[in-house]
């Protein structure tokens, strides 16, 4: 029998409900985000939090509420079908990349960062031998809302940094999500990213 991880008694751990409440929301996106391991979750929460409360007792009631997120997140896992939207991206982001557009997912903390962070990642790609045309990512904060209903953004861009390459590579991006059977939606323009429809489903 399955049993469930009980929680921290709140009154031995100096949090009030409402700190339980934004603890739980928070281990809740980055288990359902499916790329962290449960450890770094649940250092994740005691780095964004202990700065107003106690560490140990962040610590001590976000490991509870994690392994409850998990348990839960697996319990819905069962559930689902057999090819996720987020298995289709994932191959569609393995076919950009065998193609020469780097693609990563869940890439840097924002879109500044990742726009200059994957100049990098393309210069290390070709170091690697690989070609490289240009790239497409998403960010930790696209993850999140995407995990909470609101859909996901892609960036892009073309690695000689002109603006009619970047528009090549948006298409061909759009063009492999959809060979996937996914739903972008983009009206061609460089200075708009590639919006997509997406039901966040990610296995762990």
């Amino acid at each position: 029998m399955t049993m469930t991880p009980s929680l921290p008694d709140q009154s031995d751990m100096s949090l009030t409900a409402q700190d339980l409440d934004d603890l739980r929301d928070f281990i809740r996106v980055q288990v359902a985000a499916g790329y962290a391991p449960l450890a770094v979750i649940v250092d994740e929460a005691v780095d964004a939090f202990s700065d107003s409360l106690p560490a140990a007792a962040v610590r001590e009631a976000a490991q509870s509420l994690a392994d409850a997120a998990l348990a839960a997140h697996l319990a819905e896992q069962a559930t689902w079908p057999e090819t996720t939207d987020c298995d289709r991206l994932d191959a569609a982001f393995a076919a950009l990349e065998a193609d020469g557009i780097v693609a990563r997912q869940h890439f840097t903390c924002c879109g500044a960062c990742g726009v200059t962070q994957i100049l990098d990642e393309m210069d290390r790609v070709a170091k690697d031998g690989r070609p490289v045309r240009g790239y497409t990512f998403f960010h930790i904060q696209d993850t999140e809302h995407a995990v909470d209903g609101d859909g996901l953004y892609l960036s892009y861009g073309a690695r000689d940094g002109s603006k009619e390459a970047a528009i090549a590579i948006g298409h061909e991006v759009v063009a492999a999500l959809r060979a996937q059977g996914l739903q972008p939606d983009w009206n061609g323009r460089h200075s708009h990213r590639i919006g997509l429809h997406i039901v966040w489903r990610r296995r762990r």
